[in-house]
């Protein structure tokens, strides 16, 4: 096993090796680089900050207390992650080995109160299916839309077992993939939502997505709607969503905390309508499922998620106070140190990371 320190080595003589010239160049163009970072970032946490005081009306971030107060009870909690990865490609023939997992939590949420069960891993599905690129199309999307929609027969498994009030978990958005490109993937997506659907309404479940990678700019679009015109030109300065994001959480954590240390607990935003924003959400919206979301940071030292929590479409104001309990379930399933509900972490040896 090669140690660390041998690899800081290793990088150091590769260092040393390097033309003087060339590292001077690239020295000085590093600075250049840096000091530009360095004023970007803070002309964006002051554009933040006008953002913030604009929203203000809008109450972002939901009260510290409805999350104290928040008593989330579920008989089940389950994690259901796919995975695929593409081999071979030899003559258009392709191989992609696909599994997804479930895992089972019992009465870990009792009166409200959380305490540690041992997971049961359900090895749902894995099978390695061949793709003819010639016939077949893209072989990568192929997989991935294979993948999912095992992915989703073992949501519409689970409703079927009558398991009542579940907390099921997707590693991944509600609404995946984010886009169509075809016919096949509108079929998919109408199984989807008759699944969720049916953990919705049948036996009272939450179908909710986490989404950890946030390249999205579905805030940015819903902010541009209620800024006035000269923040919502600032806009354009965010890469995604993540980036104003970030801004945003440590600028209210400043406000709200004491003597100019900032509050390091959990926060959470009031639900955004994706249905607003989005052609394939209104899609889903269409066919039964409107799907809110909400940002959620354990911590100040935390990654920032996107929680998407699916709904029927006539109980949007009944979902917007059950908010505070998914919220405290989810907190609550990720432990000190890890940056996921541990349900997710028990994913298969190759996973597709989407979420």
């Amino acid at each position: 096993m090669i140690e660390q320190n041998d690899v800081f080595k290793d990088k150091y003589i590769d260092f040393m090796l390097t033309e003087s010239e060339v590292l001077i160049k690239l020295v000085n163009e590093a600075i250049k680089k840096g000091e530009k970072l360095r004023k970007d970032i803070t002309r964006l946490q002051k554009v933040s900050e006008k953002i913030l005081e604009s929203l203000s009306e809008y109450e972002l971030f939901s009260e510290i207390s409805e999350l104290h107060r928040a008593k989330p009870e579920y008989n089940y909690v389950v994690g259901i992650d796919g995975s695929c990865q593409l081999v071979g490609g030899l003559g258009g023939k392709w191989y992609a080995p696909i599994s997804v997992v479930r895992v089972i939590l019992k009465d870990c949420f009792v009166q409200g109160k959380f305490r540690y069960v041992e997971p049961n891993v359900d090895i749902f599905w894995a099978k390695v299916i061949e793709i003819n690129e010639p016939v077949d199309g893209n072989p990568a999307r192929k997989a991935i839309l294979y993948m999912l929609a095992v992915e989703t027969k073992a949501l519409s498994y689970w409703s079927r077992k009558g398991y009542e009030h579940s907390l099921i978990l997707l590693d991944g958005p509600v609404v995946d993939p984010p886009s169509f490109y075809g016919e096949t993937e509108r079929k998919y997506a109408v199984y989807r939502c008759k699944s969720i659907l049916r953990c919705l309404s049948v036996y009272g479940s939450e179908v909710i997505g986490c989404v950890k990678r946030i390249r999205d700019r579905f805030f940015i679009a819903y902010l541009s709607d209620i800024l006035d015109e000269e923040l919502k030109s600032r806009l354009k300065d965010f890469i995604n969503d993540y980036h104003v994001l970030a801004h945003l959480f440590l600028n209210f954590r400043f406000s709200i905390g004491d003597n100019k240390t900032p509050y390091s607990g959990p926060l959470f935003t009031r639900p955004i309508d994706l249905g607003s924003v989005s052609d394939t959400y209104r899609f889903y919206r269409k066919h039964g499922v409107r799907v809110l979301c909400s940002f959620f940071q354990k911590s100040i030292a935390s990654p920032i998620l996107r929680i998407d929590i699916s709904l029927p479409e006539q109980s949007y104001e009944e979902k917007r106070l059950e908010l505070p309990e998914i919220i405290k379930a989810i907190d609550e399933l990720i432990y000190p140190g890890q940056e996921y509900p541990y349900c997710l972490l028990y994913t298969s040896p190759s996973p597709r990371d989407r979420g």
